[in-house]
């Protein structure tokens, strides 16, 4: 009875630290590329570069700008820490909460958001 537990707990043991193992060439990877990514633009950023930037951050192609926001999340994107449909899913759930449309969270727009949901129960 305890071999047969011990048994099952190695292998369970064994399988666990197969996995780090072979994690350690992913994560390694994933760091290069990390900072690769990071490391490309430097101190500046030529106007090619800018222009990819501001292509993936903005929706209207008139723009020729990009905000520090933007900027972040287009590294996010590139880096793959996040994909483009969680992010447009983020701004989705943000207007829903913008009452207001101002752009901005207030509480009152937190509350008035909580008094349609609560209202919608009933």
């Amino acid at each position: 009875l305890i071999g047969s537990f011990y048994m099952l707990f190695s292998v369970a043991m064994f399988g666990v630290a197969l996995s780090a193992i072979a994690d350690i060439p992913l994560s390694r990877r994933r760091d290069k590329m990390e900072t690769k990514v990071t490391k490309q633009f430097g101190d500046s950023l030529s106007i090619v570069e800018l222009q990819n930037i501001i292509r993936t951050a903005n929706d209207d192609p008139r723009d020729d700008s990009c905000s520090k926001e933007e900027f972040v999340i287009s590294m996010l994107v590139k880096l793959d820490k996040v994909k483009p449909d969680q992010i447009k899913s983020l701004q989705d759930t943000f207007d829903s909460i913008d009452v207001d449309k101002s752009g901005t969270l207030s509480l009152s727009d937190v509350t008035e958001t909580e008094e349609m949901l609560l209202s919608q129960d009933d």
